[in-house]
């Protein structure tokens, strides 16, 4: 279990290339209060303030001979966004829907474009596979290792969250509650995709299982 930091420090440290502030917009509430499901399951109930995401990189997407991955909302160095800030979290207030992805039977929720998960900053985008992909067979291409529960053929489309700079994983769960479709960069550590598939979680769960006060 990580620490949780203070909400003094977190308000001046810049985390994961996102900048935190405290500086709230006129237009959205000073304080909510929001229940949700955790990464293990459980309703918790997080105070938050009004804040800021300042991008202090671009955001658009990237390309490589297995995949190609869009943003759907592209975000520039220097873009600030208004968002509700907890003491270890940071959610955008404006949202977009992937309304260009296959949904599998699946609500179109509006996802936050961007959000900070302590160390780990998270949006939703939209990934376009280049290769087929055999369900259970794991590939290694472009610099990533990609594992696929289901069959993948090239063209398919799929909505995904990326998760710090290098990790790619698709917004829905087998029932193992577990994204079926996993794209990590090359040698990336156990301990590291553990802690990218946690804030996949707790993203997936703010989205789905949020609970207004």
């Amino acid at each position: 279990m990580r620490p949780i930091v203070p909400w003094a420090t977190v308000a001046a440290l810049i985390i994961g290339g996102f900048c935190l502030c405290t500086l709230g917009n006129a237009q959205d509430p000073s304080v909510s209060i929001q229940g949700h499901l955790d990464a293990h399951g459980k309703v918790v109930y997080v105070t938050y303030l009004a804040g800021q995401l300042l991008v202090s990189r671009d955001i658009t997407g990237a390309s490589n001979a297995a995949f190609s991955w869009a943003s759907i909302r592209p975000l520039k160095k220097g873009d600030v966004l208004s968002a509700q800030v907890s003491e270890d979290q940071s959610w955008s207030v404006e949202t977009a829907q992937l309304s260009d992805a296959p949904f599998d039977g699946k609500d179109n929720f509006p996802f936050p474009v961007m959000a900070q998960l302590e160390h780990q900053s998270v949006f939703p985008a939209v990934l376009k596979m280049k290769v087929a992909i055999k369900p259970g067979a794991v590939i290694h291409a472009g610099g990533y290792e990609i594992l696929a529960s289901r069959a993948v053929s090239p063209g398919d489309t799929i909505p995904i969250l990326c998760v710090g700079n290098d990790s790619l994983l698709a917004v829905w769960a087998d029932p193992d509650v577990k994204p079926w479709l996993t794209v990590f960069k090359d040698g990336a550590k156990p301990t590291e995709r553990a802690l990218d598939v946690e804030a996949w979680l707790v993203f997936k769960n703010h989205v789905d299982g949020t609970i207004k006060q």
